[in-house]
């Protein structure tokens, strides 16, 4: 999907992305960084093993995300930079799904707070554990400059203003350690 709103943004049949692509190859667009946040290491609630990734890996089939998706791809580098090659059965294209399968015991997977947040899935049906080599990524508000006046800012803000009241509190309650790492507006 990300490609599709690029070319949307860049051909004007959108005015505004909010994403974690902010486009920085193009000019003329105006960017509001959201949210930066880790990636993370999530694992069925029952595991019981060692915490660090390779052990994690030879215990657990990984269930990722399809290589289609940003966050597949920015995984996937990761693996690679890692050494990492594990063994996996389930590709999937939504958070929702990914997130399920592994609080269904199926295996466990990289992903992100917010994206282990906008699943739906309970936080406490799944552990979040920290990646020894970290990862994170930038949540923008992206437009073309000169246009919309103030409206992406407001937008912008709006976000952010959520994030802070509805978001953040929640994760970092079930997950305390995750305090320093996620932030708004950043």
């Amino acid at each position: 999907l990300g490609d599709v709103y690029k070319r949307q943004l860049l051909s004007k049949q959108v005015d505004i992305t909010i994403s974690d692509d902010p486009l920085d190859d193009y000019s003329g667009l105006l960017r509001h960084r959201i949210l930066r946040e880790p990636f993370v290491l999530a694992v069925p609630n029952d595991y019981k093993g060692a915490h660090d990734i390779h052990s994690i890996l030879e215990q657990l089939n990984l269930i990722r995300y399809s290589s289609s998706t940003l966050i597949g791809q920015q995984i996937e580098k990761y693996l690679r930079r890692n050494q990492l090659d594990p063994i996996s059965h389930l590709q999937l294209d939504n958070s929702f799904a990914v997130v399920s399968a592994v609080a269904s015991g199926i295996g466990c997977t990289i992903t992100t707070p917010l994206c282990l947040f906008q699943s739906g899935v309970r936080q406490h049906q799944v552990q979040l554990l920290p990646l020894s080599d970290q990862l994170e990524r930038h949540i923008s508000l992206v437009s073309r400059e000169n246009e919309l006046g103030d409206l992406p800012g407001a937008i912008a803000r709006d976000c952010k203003r959520i994030l802070l009241e509805s978001y953040v509190d929640v994760v970092t309650e079930d997950f305390p350690w995750l305090k320093s790492d996620v932030k708004v507006g950043e």
